[in-house]
């Protein structure tokens, strides 16, 4: 219920456990009604340059003792195409969603921008329905 806390843990981990390199930002984190936790953020772990973002997901079957973690979203994408460059502003929020049966992860991408061709930044909404 809130009232006693564990320490800190970092869900983005690599493969040996330590924390993941480059940034990890705009985490959000919801719980399903058995316990189980499940949270979303934007990862720069796979990028050399710190740039390029992927999505990615962590699982806790039991509110939080241990998480498994792994990659949503099928492409990086470069915020300085869909956002920065453009002078427009990356937002502040992901989402995530727990239902009885399935799980609702939502997160802007700037993959398929065309500011080559206009100018102007953009992005698009994506998800990944998965079943519990």
């Amino acid at each position: 219920g809130g009232q006693t806390w564990s320490n800190a843990r970092f869900l983005s981990v690599n493969a040996s456990g330590n924390p993941a390199r480059n940034d990890q930002f705009f985490p959000w984190v919801a719980a399903a009604g058995n316990g189980s936790l499940y949270a979303i953020w934007f990862d720069r772990r796979l990028a050399p340059g710190n740039v390029r973002i992927n999505t990615w997901e962590a699982r806790s079957p039991n509110g939080g003792v241990t998480w498994t973690s792994r990659r949503i979203s099928t492409r990086s994408w470069n915020p300085n195409k869909g956002f920065f460059s453009s002078g427009a502003f990356i937002g502040d929020y992901n989402g995530i969603a727990v239902s009885s049966t399935n799980v609702y992860p939502v997160w802007t991408d700037g993959r398929n921008n065309a500011i080559a061709r206009t100018g102007i930044g953009e992005t698009d909404i994506f998800t990944d329905v998965e079943s519990r």
